[in-house]
């Protein structure tokens, strides 16, 4: 299957990935992490992928969906956030005019609210909850079978019903995800990239994942990775490094 993994465009140089989506006055902008290691994972499945950050391009919709349309997905993985939900939604909409991919909303708010945003459009094909590294590649596998009863962490309308798979388990062996900088390198100009408190350009790549810590400003632990703290082995992230 054709996988584009998307960032979509916003008004706004936007982090959704940060702790805290945010728009800085530092010129911050955290990396698409979690669209990039599961493009990873389906680039190692054999599927025809590609990694497109429309905020990291300054791109408008018209522009971005020109781009889309050159690579002619049949699966599109959308992140979102709460700030940007509804833009998002309006972009997915507009872009189904002209494309008819199947659709995949990934992120922290989706995955709080899958039913309530499922219903906001028809749009809206599928939405992958919280750590989706694998569901997408499982997804596009299942799409081509015709088993999405088997894809764990998906929500999706069935008939008038919108259906609910079960959780997938939050990943133990870090170790087993392709090295994200791979991913950075094929599809990302790591120019485009700030953090305030380090030198440019900069990588940015994960040891861990959760935190037993209950900060009310982090999203990631309370609705997304879990409190279950995971760590990569250090000979792994030497490797990358």
């Amino acid at each position: 299957m054709r996988i584009l993994f998307l960032n979509p465009p916003y008004k706004f140089k936007f982090s959704r990935n940060s702790r805290w989506p945010e728009l800085t006055k530092t010129g911050t902008l955290y990396y698409p992490f979690w669209l990039a290691y599961a493009a990873g994972v389906s680039l190692e499945a054999k599927h025809e992928t590609m990694l497109i950050d429309a905020i990291a391009k300054g791109w408008d919709f018209t522009k971005t969906i020109d781009e889309i349309a050159k690579f002619n997905p049949d699966l599109l993985v959308v992140e979102t956030s709460t700030p940007s939900i509804k833009k998002d939604v309006e972009f997915v909409e507009e872009l189904k005019k002209v494309c008819d991919a199947k659709v995949v909303l990934v992120g922290t708010h989706v995955s709080v609210l899958p039913e309530e945003t499922l219903k906001t459009s028809e749009a809206i094909d599928f939405i992958a909850r919280k750590e989706y590294d694998y569901t997408i590649s499982d997804l596009a596998d299942a799409l081509e079978k015709g088993r999405l009863k088997s894809v764990l962490g998906i929500s999706y309308r069935k008939g008038n019903k919108i259906v609910h798979n079960p959780d997938r388990p939050l990943i133990k062996n870090l170790d087993a995800l392709p090295f994200v900088s791979k991913v950075y390198k094929k599809f990302l100009d790591v120019r485009d990239y700030r953090y305030a408190l380090a030198m440019h350009p900069m990588i940015q790549i994960w040891s861990s994942r959760g935190c037993p810590n209950q900060c009310t400003f982090c999203q990631f632990p309370q609705v997304y990775m879990g409190h279950l703290f995971r760590a990569r082995s250090p000979e792994n992230v030497l490797e990358e490094m």
